[in-house]
């Protein structure tokens, strides 16, 4: 039965996908059709597979690879969208795409490999016995407390500014990278944090993780944030809070139905005036810059640009203020803009565009192994051993929703977000 359903949706998905393929535009090529297939074929597929595996990072690869990598670029081909002014001719949208392709059999192959090699390691749950008391309940309400105390100082102690992203109703302190980094990236994400601890504990009472939660919205309301920020501090709530978000094939639907419906619902809080929203399928979507991961790669592969590791240099070095360090590198995006004199700067760099940045096609490669390793590591290392529960999860959930934001990019960006949301666990993690 479990198996006539998963063949059911994946029937369902391919149709879905193909329509989207065949039937939008006028397509003067068959090839750059016949790539955009073949790659939705094999994540529609490696979506839906794995029952016993609900969700993981293959999955969300996957995802991205789909939307990103197949939907995004057929429609921007068919409908002739000259994505910052930058026209592509059809073979460098077919060099692109089928570089593409061949990485993602590359990946599928080391994916395999690396599962079937990967020692399971052990793992100390960090479930702790004692038994927590009021005051140190009311020390986790105090902290998130004074967390969206930061946050409403940060909008002038304006809530309309706190809940939405921008637009007339929003006014907010002008503060230095660092700050806006350490706040960022490090406080704010504690809220979440606090929030799952305190939740998976037995001896929290629910009146305090309900005040946990609330303080949580506050602070880091989804139409008040990026929708990378959006997917990576809620995902992890909704997977922890809903037992049937855990079930098989729910996440895939539910990440699919947010990149589908809920990413340009949250897009119109960008710059919100107020009035009424719109809410339903958006395929217009894919032709925005929302959707330029592909644009991004293929132009770094069109343009040969190589920077022979100085980008994923200033990204591991994400850290070092301007001031002590000059010439540190800028996000790949801006890099790109800058060097190609492009009329805006604030644009994504996939990761696979960031493995040929840094060192070209032995860069790329270098990526596909990295990424590949990370995904099967983390996958096996959670769905193969016991310890799959408490925070254990938290840290596998939050790490598999930051995927999707590592993988469009920038690696800076998001590498720099990866490492304080985990200084942030590590933190909250001793503390609750």
């Amino acid at each position: 039965m479990f198996a006539t359903s998963n063949q059911f949706i994946k029937i369902i998905s391919l149709i879905f996908c193909y329509y989207a393929i065949l039937q939008r535009g006028i397509c003067e090529n068959i090839y750059v059709e016949g790539l955009c297939m073949l790659i939705s074929t094999i994540c529609i597929f490696k979506i839906f597979s794995k029952s016993n595996c609900p969700y993981s990072f293959d999955k969300v690869y996957h995802i991205f690879y789909l939307f990103f990598f197949s939907i995004a670029p057929i429609i921007q081909f068919k409908n002739n969208v000259a994505l910052l002014g930058t026209h592509f001719s059809d073979s460098e949208y077919i060099m692109s795409l089928f570089l593409l392709l061949v990485s993602l059999v590359l990946y599928e192959i080391l994916y395999a490999i690396f599962y079937k090699k990967i020692k399971v390691e052990s793992y100390n749950n960090q479930d702790i016995n004692e038994k927590r008391n009021k005051v140190n309940e009311l020390i986790l309400i105090l902290i998130s407390f004074s967390i969206l105390i930061a946050m409403l100082f940060m909008n002038n102690f304006n809530v309309m500014s706190l809940l939405l992203r921008g637009g007339e109703y929003t006014t907010r302190q002008e503060v230095s990278q660092t700050s806006n980094l350490i706040i960022g990236k490090f406080i704010r994400p504690m809220s979440m944090l606090i929030f799952l601890c305190a939740y998976i504990r037995k001896d929290i009472s629910l009146t305090t993780k309900l005040i946990l939660f609330i303080l949580l919205f506050l602070s880091i309301c989804p139409t008040g944030v990026a929708r990378n920020v959006t997917a990576a501090i809620w995902l992890p709530v909704l997977l922890t809070v809903a037992g049937w978000a855990r079930k098989r094939n729910v996440f895939s639907v539910i990440l699919v139905g947010g990149l589908l419906i809920a990413m340009p619902l949250l897009n119109q809080f960008r710059h919100y005036e107020g009035g009424s929203l719109e809410i339903g399928l958006d395929f217009s979507q894919f032709e925005e810059l929302h959707f330029d991961a592909f644009s991004m790669f293929m132009r770094v592969v069109k343009d040969d640009i190589i920077t022979y590791g100085n980008q994923f240099l200033g990204s591991v070095l994400f850290f070092i203020p301007r001031s002590v360090w000059p010439d540190k590198p800028v996000g790949s995006g801006c890099y790109v803009a800058d060097l190609s004199d492009l009329s805006f700067s604030n644009i994504s760099m996939p990761f696979l565009g960031e493995g040929f940045i840094n060192w070209g096609y032995p860069g790329l490669i270098f990526f596909i192994v990295l990424i590949s390793y990370y995904c099967s590591w983390f996958d096996k290392n959670y769905w193969e051993t016991e310890n799959n529960s408490g925070h254990y999860r938290i840290k596998y959930l939050i790490l598999m929703s930051l995927l999707l934001f590592m993988l469009r990019g920038d690696f800076m960006s998001s590498f720099a977000y990866t490492c304080g949301l985990l200084l942030s666990y590590k933190v909250v993690s001793k503390i609750v």
